[in-house]
């Protein structure tokens, strides 16, 4: 669901990201100024046991597929994407991995979306996980877009 409003973002929140060619762009909130906000629904942050971590709430944030498209990911040839995972790093550590085909290639890539929060920072949210609490991440500093090895000779494909 796309909303019609701007987000609160800081001039300081910068993310870091290193796609397939290797290089490294630092992107500020405001580089992704123009890029429509999407909302969820209100959505509980749950853990794999069930216990709920954080309480319902509307996440309001950018696409990661977008904030991706900013970074050039749109002009590597297709092969060469399908077989990438797309790794985000937190401040703390933790880290959330997606494959391509999970973002570009089903309803929930859509609902993966990086929430500039009011006191700074960014948050991670897959809302159309089962359960939103292990690849939530608050914090978030960087993304690296990596591309899989290819398979050894002597491993059947």
């Amino acid at each position: 669901m796309t909303a019609a409003f701007r987000l609160f973002q800081p001039e300081d929140t910068v993310l870091q990201v290193r796609g397939l060619d290797g290089d490294c762009r630092s992107l500020l909130a405001g580089d992704w100024a123009d890029l429509p906000i999407h909302e969820t629904a209100p959505l509980p942050i749950v853990c794999m046991t069930g216990r709920e971590v954080r309480p319902a709430r509307i996440y309001r944030g950018v696409q990661l597929i977008a904030v991706l498209a900013l970074c050039g990911l749109s002009a590597v040839p297709r092969p060469q994407l399908k077989q990438s995972l797309v790794l985000c790093h937190a401040a703390d550590g933790y880290r959330a991995l997606f494959t391509w085909h999970e973002l570009f290639n089903t309803v929930g890539g859509e609902q993966v979306l990086l929430v500039t929060e009011p006191h700074g920072g960014l948050t991670l949210v897959a809302a159309a996980d089962r359960r939103a609490g292990p690849r939530n991440m608050q914090g978030v500093v960087s993304i690296e877009v990596l591309e899989l090895p290819a398979p050894a000779a002597d491993q059947p494909p």
